[in-house]
Parts: C-alpha cells; sequence; structure tokens
C-alpha cells in the first residue's frame, strides 16, 4: 500500500490524514455519490490538471452535483502540496455533494459540498509487464452516462480486479455489455499494430484518462496513425503490443492476456512513446 503523506485538505481546513474529518452523513460516505480525481505531482507540480480539472467539471454536470470553483480547486491542491513539501507524490481529490439533509434516499444536501485533497507516496512508476485477464463476472454499461464519469463508486473495477488476483493475474480487461473491449480496472487499453495506435471510443464505456487524451492528440506528431474504434477480443489477439495508460503510471505494458503471450513487450517504439510522453511533463 502506498504510504499516506501526513496532511490533508478537508473543506477549507489543513488536517492531519488520520483525522475523522468527515460527516457521517455525507452522501458520498452513504451513497458513493461523488466524484474523484488521482493526479500525479512531478517536480511539485501537478500534471495535467486542467485536464483532471475539465473531467471533474463533466462528471459534476452527469451527476448534477455542484462542486467547488476551479480556484477554490486549484488552492486546495497547492495547500497539500506545500504542507507536505511534495516533490513526487500522488494525489487525490475527492468532491461529494456534502451532507445528506434528511433519512433515506433523496435528491438533496443540506449543506456545501465536501472536498477532500489527499496526498501518497508515488507506486512503482516503471512495474513489470502484467498478466491481465478479460473478466468474466463483471462489465461496463456503454449504454449508461456513468459510465463515463470518474465516480466514488468504483464496484465493477475492484471485484473486477479482485477477480484478476484471485486467478494469479495483475489486472483485468473489462469489456461491455456488447462483448466489446472497455477498458482496463484502472486505466484505458491500447492497441499497437505496426505504426498504428488502437484504443476503444469513448461511446464503449470507458472512463476518458488524461494520459489517454494527451497520447491521441500527440500520436501524429510522432508519425503514428491513432484509431478510436470498437475493439474486439479478436483486436486483442491480433495486436504487436498491448498496454494500459493512467495518469500516475503513464504506460503499462501487458505481457500475457487469458494465458497467450503478448507478440512484442515493451518495444522500442513502447520506450519511445513513453519518452515522448515524459517530455511533455
Amino acid at each position: 500500500m502506498s504510504k499516506i503523506h501526513p496532511w490533508a485538505y478537508v473543506n477549507g481546513r489543513i488536517v492531519k490524514s488520520d483525522e475523522q474529518a468527515i460527516s457521517l452523513y455525507d452522501r458520498g460516505f452513504l451513497y458513493g455519490e461523488g466524484l474523484f480525481e488521482t493526479i500525479r505531482v512531478k517536480r511539485g507540480k501537478c500534471l495535467r490538471l486542467p485536464l483532471h480539472l475539465n473531467r471533474l467539471n463533466q462528471g459534476s454536470k452527469v451527476l448534477n452535483i455542484t462542486i467547488p470553483s476551479l480556484d477554490k480547486l486549484e488552492t486546495a491542491i497547492q495547500s497539500v502540496i506545500d504542507a507536505n513539501n511534495l516533490c513526487e507524490a500522488r494525489l487525490r481529490v475527492t468532491i461529494t455533494p456534502g451532507e445528506h439533509s434528511t433519512a433515506g434516499i433523496n435528491t438533496s444536501s443540506s449543506g456545501s459540498p465536501t472536498l477532500v485533497v489527499t496526498a501518497y507516496q508515488l507506486p512503482d512508476l516503471e512495474p513489470s509487464p502484467l498478466r491481465v485477464i478479460t473478466s468474466s463476472l463483471f462489465r461496463r454499461d456503454e449504454r449508461s452516462p456513468l459510465s463515463s464519469v470518474k465516480s466514488l463508486n468504483y464496484l465493477p473495477s475492484i471485484l473486477a480486479l479482485r477477480e484478476a488476483r484471485s486467478a494469479g493475474a495483475d489486472d483485468a480487461i473489462m469489456l461491455n455489455t456488447k462483448g466489446n473491449i472497455a477498458e482496463g480496472t484502472t486505466g484505458n487499453l491500447f492497441l499497437r499494430f505496426g505504426r498504428i495506435l488502437v484504443t476503444p471510443s469513448r461511446d464503449q464505456g470507458l472512463v476518458p484518462g488524461t494520459v489517454r487524451a494527451t497520447l491521441i492528440e500527440i500520436a501524429p506528431q510522432m508519425g503514428m496513425d491513432l484509431e478510436e474504434r470498437q475493439v474486439t477480443k479478436d483486436d486483442i489477439l491480433r495486436a504487436e503490443e498491448l498496454f494500459f495508460t493512467n495518469a500516475i503510471q503513464l504506460m503499462r505494458p501487458i505481457k500475457e492476456v487469458d494465458g497467450i503471450n503478448v507478440p512484442m513487450v515493451k518495444s522500442p517504439l513502447f520506450d519511445h512513446i513513453r519518452q515522448v510522453l515524459e517530455e511533455l511533463e
């Protein structure tokens, strides 16, 4: 488990990370109603912060909840960086609608949104290539507007990861209701065919990641074609190389899917893409 840094931000205050500071009646605690972002801090600065804040804003519209202003979010984030004297870290921003105003499920809260920012030690940034399975139990619903929201209700990903670990694998690829590829449990999936990168399109039931957006933007500059489209399990078997992307580890190579070896792992082109992404930081 990643080490938790000692100071956190909770609703306008810097508090000890182990201090109980959230109401027992908070809608995020009671119902999983809320949003979160995981942000990489490098050399004391947040990477891809505008993309993260934009995703929070878009998610708030889907959930129809009020979130703090961008200025307040940036101030809260910076206060945690300063309080912990962070250089390299992982930040989590959590927002809920606040306290429940009455007993039972309803659509109202009784106060201001809850805003929490916590900081963690970074995990291994260059993990070993992954052995993954295709989750057979849990699927992303591409028909639901919630599929694109990074919400506090993370059960499908948690349970799919648990399924993978029980099977002796490191992670899982999640399908959508049509049986096509959606994403990994904590990141987006890319397939490489020569100099063509393929990733499931946004209508396939995935949470669109910040590194995914960056890679889509810069692929042509690297002389690569980028396709966002429906991806099938047969595409997985035909791909020369596979990798996940996420905000903390950038690119996570995959060496095996459902017991079948991936032809190439951490190829020179993979290393080049990672280098270009790192140079943008």
